[in-house]
């Protein structure tokens, strides 16, 4: 996607930046939302997104403005790390954080300058940063109060999840199955039953989570690869248990490999990687854990490698309709890498629980 100059001032002159626009590059990778950095005069520069229209923009915006808003509170206590920043969305002078223009919706945010964003956590001092981080992030939220717009309805329902794949088989061809797949798909059965009980009895409560606690979502310094701002708001809610950010930290963090390639027998899941992620999560997680949380820890990893799996797998048979592909079997592919993860999980499970023990 283009966009012009004239658009760009408009945006500019509704939030009242004075600088005057030297350039206007598409940035990143986001599947989300369209991002655009923007260069101006004495080298300032912006980031500006145009809001993708799966999300009612207004909930979501204010959803921002409420976290924003909280972390700064607890940044004034003394509470939120000052070495770590918090995402700051420019407003004009009537407090409004996005603009209308034309059907589509705006925002703006300064760009953080000396930082990058990698798809692979590379050093145990890094991940040691980013668990410390998250968990700074979802203990400083954990006393949060009202209820926040939920702009993903239904998401980490995983019997619903398992519904699609029941019928998602049923709908195709023997010749396009994986067995070795839906064996093991089916196989986690009770797994899901089992941790649904626990959110259905309430024995598991629901939290403020981000809800997409991958690396890519991490700003990084360049100089020191120290994390500094966790990014990507839009999908934060207070409708789901912590083991959704938590497992999704270690699934995306811990492999050996990227997400995508058929390389299924180099697949290894970190233990030392875990290891740090853990000892820093649990710096600041030790604190507003309760103890059924911190015993489900190693279960949530496991069991959201497994959901994602079967959502790729779903989807695949589906005809690819949910996630962005760009070759056909390429949602196999990502099922069939994560299987390989959990089965490397799985065969660390007792190491893996013993390095939780050693830092509760």
């Amino acid at each position: 996607m283009s966009i012009s100059i004239e658009l760009v001032q408009y945006i500019f002159d509704f939030f009242q930046i004075k600088e005057e626009i030297l350039s206007v590059k598409a940035y990143g990778k986001g599947q989300l939302n369209y991002t655009f950095l923007i260069t101006c005069t004495n080298n300032k520069r912006y980031i500006l997104q145009k809001i993708n229209t799966l999300f009612n923009i207004a909930g979501v915006m204010k959803n921002i403005d409420t976290i924003h808003n909280h972390l700064l509170k607890k940044q004034a206590e003394g509470l939120w790390d000052n070495g770590y920043k918090i995402l700051t969305p420019i407003k004009n002078e009537k407090g409004e954080n996005y603009v209308e223009f034309e059907d589509n919706s705006w925002r703006i945010y300064d760009y953080i300058e000396d930082t990058l964003t990698q798809d692979y956590v590379y050093y145990s001092f890094q991940a040691e940063k980013v668990g410390e981080l998250i968990g700074q992030f979802h203990l400083c939220l954990s006393d949060l109060e009202g209820k926040l717009y939920n702009p993903l309805p239904g998401f980490h329902n995983t019997p619903n999840y398992y519904k699609n794949f029941q019928e998602a088989i049923k709908n195709t061809k023997v010749s396009k199955r994986d067995y070795q797949i839906e064996k093991w798909i089916e196989s986690q059965k009770s797994s899901i039953d089992y941790f649904f009980h626990l959110i259905e009895t309430k024995q598991i409560q629901v939290r403020t989570t981000h809800n997409d606690t991958k690396a890519n979502n991490i700003l990084f310094d360049k100089n020191t690869g120290n994390p500094v701002v966790i990014i990507d708001w839009d999908t934060i809610s207070n409708e789901l248990p912590l083991w959704v950010d938590i497992g999704d930290m270690c699934r995306s963090m811990c492999s050996n490999t990227l997400e995508e390639g058929d390389d299924f027998a180099l697949v290894d899941f970190r233990e030392d990687i875990f290891e740090s992620l853990m000892k820093g999560y649990l710096k600041k997680g030790n604190d507003f854990l309760t103890e059924i949380e911190k015993k489900h820890i190693v279960f949530s990893v496991g069991f959201i490698i497994f959901e994602l799996s079967m959502r790729f797998y779903t989807d695949y048979l589906d005809g690819n309709k949910y996630f962005i592909v760009r070759y056909p079997l390429q949602n196999l592919e990502k099922a069939k890498k994560l299987y390989f993860l959990w089965k490397s999980f799985e065969g660390k499970k007792e190491l893996l629980q013993k390095i939780i023990d050693k830092y509760i």
